[in-house]
């Protein structure tokens, strides 16, 4: 990769690391330093991609019932001294010592045990699922508004909401989406 991609704005990103529930290990076990210095020597990345994933944990369409909770790199009960404050912290600082940017992406996602249901439900939703909207959004808000707040406080130039929001895409603008 060519240093001239640099200067013409090229942005060249990474994601280092796995976000299937392994994040909170994956960074105690010091895996992220050297994945993002052979994210930058090898491949000339310049941005490094943080995915925080929402779970989706209980979902009803018909009865617009919704939960949702933040998951890694959110403590939980294997790893609970370490805050999502300062995972993100740390890693924001390995990235710009690295002269790289970040990016935090959101992702929703079912848990595990509801999945097949997660996806029986999308098939039920419509451009007249206000309840369920509601409630979806009722729940998202918060939790996107919390990692947004560590984004801003750890000028991370990328915040990104959306991934895994497809089935969104099918409907018209909903008001709480626009």
């Amino acid at each position: 990769v060519s240093q001239s991609r640099y200067d013409h704005g090229f942005i060249g990103g990474i994601i280092p690391h796995d976000v299937g529930g392994v994040y909170v290990q994956t960074y105690q076990d010091g895996v992220f330093p050297s994945t993002m210095q052979r994210g930058r020597d090898y491949a000339g990345a310049n941005l490094v991609t943080l995915v925080d994933t929402i779970l989706v944990t209980e979902m009803d369409v018909p009865t617009a019932k919704v939960k949702m909770r933040g998951t890694q790199p959110w403590p939980d009960k294997v790893y609970p001294n370490i805050s999502a404050r300062e995972i993100y912290t740390d890693l924001v600082n390995q990235a710009r010592q690295r002269s790289m940017g970040v990016m935090m992406m959101i992702q929703v996602y079912p848990d595990g045990t509801i999945i097949d249901s997660y996806f029986r439900s999308l098939t039920l939703l419509s451009k007249n699922s206000t309840d369920f909207f509601d409630a979806w959004f009722s729940r998202l808000k918060p939790l996107v508004i919390e990692r947004a707040i560590i984004a801003r406080d750890l000028r991370m130039e990328y915040f990104v909401v959306g991934l895994n929001h497809y089935f969104m895409n099918s409907f018209e603008p909903y008001r709480d989406w626009e």
